[in-house]
């Protein structure tokens, strides 16, 4: 019977072997593929934001370790952007610009992300919009609101699978007289051209994977919003958005500690999808940095069609921040204490190495005798040779809990008294050789609450008098714990 269990694992371990040799081949499958494919332009009406700290347009599956430091619970954006001729107007086959619309507009983004578990991320894009229209009338005004929420369904140490269904939510703004610049003018309708005008939704699928030296996100996704259209004064569809497919891909490359390459291509098809229309695509190339502890900064320029005049928007250039309020333990402490911006890029493979201070672990377990608080003399031997090592990477621990345990051979209050005793006396122990008492968070008891071995022998009672010592590591390492 063991040996089918074991033979079923090994299986299943070769199913998941293979799974991702075949996501690495698709990687770079997409990757060739997306270099050969044309790129035409943009002409987004709506500025599509990332929550995440590494990618501007793409969206992650936040890794569980990674090049970037992602462990954060809430997420503010601040971005500003310049898109050159944002929307054209085209002939009847879609296949070519016969004017611009608006020849340019500049955007103030605002986003907001939190997890409200490890797992699960909620989010609000908007973006507020200036341009002047053909007959030089000045607009503003919100564009539509969108509402994301990120759900991971599988979370490893290199790769990570998440789904993010949408809504956007219509804010109408920016209604303007749709013309062009011939003379005489030939006014073609009004639209609302900040705002798809209705109710949408949407489903992306995101995969991310982690390679040595960079990290790739993927991206696929359907929206369908039926009033995204714009049809003009003849009864002519100009624009159809109702419905859009998305497909993105975005690579990260740490170059510097604090600074990375951010390369990202999207391409959009509308309905009837893979058709000859020209549709929004964009290829993106930016720089991202850790600014400070908390504060992510971003600067890059995206590119349509510059060289080519079939459709709009030649070059979009945006650069912003995103905040992370409440990321505590994001630091590194110099010899002398001062405070240090922690590395934004780390090659996690060789920096979590340094994520135990002991061999696969960060605690140490002291025994006692029975009815006893003194350290005996063997386990002060093991306390003193456990601190050498401590003492060297005593700067990347937090804190120091010392928990105490008792066996069930008395009244519950009695035990809960010896266990404080006992942890009482590894504190002053630890004083004694020189531990900073300010790293020292907790000293407490357990009691008989929390038995390592419940059965009522001997061998149970021996384990379960003790006192564990748990070293906190800077959370700068958290994504090396699975």
């Amino acid at each position: 019977m063991y040996t089918k269990k074991i033979n079923k694992l090994y299986l299943l371990s070769d199913i998941i072997n293979m799974f991702k040799k075949s996501i690495e081949l698709l990687s770079l499958v997409f990757l060739l593929f997306f270099s050969a494919i044309k790129v035409n332009a943009v002409n987004v009406q709506q500025f599509s934001r990332s929550n995440s700290l590494t990618f501007e347009m793409i969206e992650d599956a936040r890794l569980s370790s990674s090049h970037v430091l992602n462990h954060y619970k809430w997420l503010y954006n601040l971005g500003f952007s310049y898109v050159d001729h944002p929307l054209t107007i085209k002939n009847s086959q879609n296949t070519e610009q016969l004017d611009h619309v608006i020849d340019s507009m500049m955007s103030v983004h605002l986003g907001a992300a939190v997890y409200l578990k490890p797992y699960w991320q909620i989010s609000a894009n908007t973006s507020f919009s200036f341009f002047d229209d053909n007959n030089n009338n000045k607009k503003n005004n919100f564009q539509d609101l969108e509402l994301k929420s990120k759900i991971r369904l599988y979370d490893g140490r290199r790769s990570a699978f998440t789904i993010m269904p949408l809504i956007t939510v219509p804010f109408k703004g920016g209604r303007t007289l749709v013309t062009d610049n011939a003379s005489p003018q030939k006014v073609y309708g009004s639209d609302y051209l900040l705002s798809d005008s209705g109710l949408g939704a949407g489903l992306f699928l995101i995969y991310e994977h982690l390679f040595k030296s960079f990290q790739v996100s993927f991206n696929l996704g359907y929206r369908f919003n039926d009033k995204a259209k714009f049809i003009d004064n003849t009864g002519y569809t100009q624009i159809d958005k109702t419905q859009v497919l998305t497909t993105g891909l975005g690579i990260y490359f740490p170059f510097h500690d604090k600074i990375g390459l951010n390369l990202e291509y999207i391409s959009n098809f509308t309905a009837p999808f893979f058709n000859n229309d020209i549709n929004p695509n964009e290829f993106f190339i930016g720089l991202s940095s850790g600014l400070r502890t908390n504060i992510h900064g971003f600067v890059g320029a995206g590119f349509g069609n510059i060289f080519d005049s079939s459709d709009g928007n030649d070059y979009r250039v945006i650069a912003g921040i995103k905040f992370t309020p409440g990321a505590t333990g994001k630091k590194e402490y110099t010899e002398k204490g001062i405070n240090k911006p922690i590395r934004i890029i780390k090659d996690s493979e060789n920096f979590c190495k340094g994520a135990y201070i002991y061999p696969s672990k960060n605690s140490i377990v002291i025994l006692f005798e029975n009815d006893s608080d003194q350290i005996s003399k063997d386990q002060i031997i093991k306390i003193n040779e456990a601190l050498v090592t401590y003492k060297e990477r005593q700067k990347d621990v937090l804190a120091i809990e010392i928990l105490g345990h008792t066996s069930t051979s008395a009244s519950f209050e009695y035990n809960k008294n010896l266990g404080l005793r006992r942890a009482k006396n590894i504190e002053k122990l630890f004083k004694v050789n020189g531990v900073d008492t300010s790293k020292i968070r907790k000293v407490s008891s357990f009691g008989e609450e929390s038995l390592l071995n419940q059965s009522e022998t001997r061998e149970a009672d021996t384990v379960n008098r003790r006192v564990e010592i748990n070293f906190i590591l800077d959370d700068k390492f958290e994504g090396c714990y699975e």
